[in-house]
Order: structure tokens, then sequence, then C-alpha cells
């Protein structure tokens, strides 16, 4: 969108959100940032800068000031280069979600809301946003009953079938952390093309228990050691993501 097209959407006074300076910090993490300049009324309007994709995304649809035009901007790593989007929703596109806005708006071909290919984008990094968030709450409930050996048979039966748990949703956070990094470093489609099947938790586990349904688990190496440390995670190689 040029800048013409949103001084006539929104007005001069929210020029300043294309001058948005983002958490860069934040940013490499690998999670979108959105930014919103949102109408209140004749010349005024309320500016959030940098939300995470998730919390931008519920934040629009709980805020009065963002049920009219409003204007975003998106701050993202696109083949691992820091890029920003802009667009503006129209007032008649409803009082959902940021992403069911844009999606409305794009759906109707208004094409100052949004590109196609950003609405699947960010869609695809919302729910990587969603399996972490499963996955982490689940981790955390477990690790209350777990005991930090870290040996599958700890704990009796009750243990065992905890550590199983614990260390799916590790596998799940791997899936998470494996897709966001091809959705930064790569074209949308060939991340897609490479991302790994979604672990499934009927298989996993019955290679937890081992064929003979026996309950022989392994060490999950993604959980805190005897002194609370988690342990680092090795870099991924260009050349598991197929890049040059």
């Amino acid at each position: 969108m040029d800048t013409g097209e949103v001084k006539e959407a929104v007005g001069d006074t929210v020029m300043e959100l294309l001058d948005v300076e983002p958490p860069y910090g934040e940013l490499e993490k690998g999670v979108p940032l959105i930014s919103f300049a949102c109408k209140q009324g004749e010349g005024d309007a309320v500016l959030v800068k940098a939300l995470p994709l998730p919390e931008a995304d519920a934040w629009l649809g709980r805020e009065k000031a963002a049920s009219g035009e409003a204007l975003y901007r998106v701050d993202y790593l696109a083949r691992g280069n820091r890029v920003y989007a802009t667009g503006v929703l129209p007032a008649g596109c409803g009082r959902g979600s940021f992403l069911e806005r844009l999606g409305e708006a794009v759906e109707r071909g208004d094409r100052k809301a949004g590109e196609e290919p950003l609405c699947r984008l960010l869609g695809m990094h919302l729910a990587l946003c969603g399996l972490e968030a499963l996955a982490g709450q689940e981790r955390a409930l477990l690790e209350k009953g777990l005991p930090l050996g870290g040996e599958a048979g700890d704990g009796g039966e009750e243990g065992c079938y905890r550590q199983a748990d614990y260390a799916y949703y590790g596998e799940v956070l791997s899936f998470v952390e494996k897709g966001r990094e091809l959705l930064n470093r790569c074209s949308f489609p060939e991340a897609v093309r490479r991302l790994p099947a979604f672990p499934d938790k009927g298989s996993f586990m019955r290679k937890w228990y081992g064929k003979d349904g026996g309950k022989e688990g392994w060490k999950d190496e993604s959980r805190p050691d005897r002194r609370g440390r988690a342990p680092v995670a090795e870099p991924v190689p260009d050349e598991a993501v197929g890049l040059p």
C-alpha cells in the first residue's frame, strides 16, 4: 500500500505508524509483530505498537476503538530479512479478530486491506503459536507431577504416563520451532512443502512403550535437569531447510 492510500484511509495523524521501530530482539524470536492505528471519531486515533501476533489478533476483536476503520502494520521475517507490510481494514468488515477481519476484507477483493499470501502466512504463524501455547501449558502441568530424575520409570506407572506425555509435547514444541524457522527463512510455498508431519500421538506412544507393550521409555532431553536448567538447543544447519 502506498503512502497516499494510507493518508486517505486513516488520516495524517496516524502516519507515525509507518515509522514504528519494532523491538528487533522480539522480532528475531520469529513471531510477527502487529501495530495498529484505529480511528476513535473524527481525526482521533489510538496507536498500539508491536503486539505479538496472538495478542494482536485478540486485541482487535475486543477493542471498541477497533470496530471502525483500522490501519495495521505487520513486522515479520521473510527469507531471514526484516520486512513489514501495511493495510487498512475497512469499518464494514465485522468485529472479529485481526485475521478474521483481514481475511474477510481480502476475500471481498479489498486491495487496501492486504493480500492473500500475507493472510496465509499469518494464519500459519498463528496456528504455530497456538500449538506452542498448548504444549507449553500441558508440559507445565505435567512438570508438577514429574520427578526431575529424568528416568521414565520414576514415580511408578502414573509417572511413566506423565513422562510419555511430557516427551510428546516436547515433540510438538520441536515441530513448532521447525515450522517457524521455515516460515522465516524460506518462501511460503517452500516452507509448507518442507514442513515435517505433525507428531502423531498414537505413533509416538507406541514408540515410547515399545512394540512389546512394555514401559521402556527414553529420557526426554528437552526437560530441565535436576538443577532446573534447560539444555541449549543446537542451531539447525542450512542444509536441513534446503538453503544453499
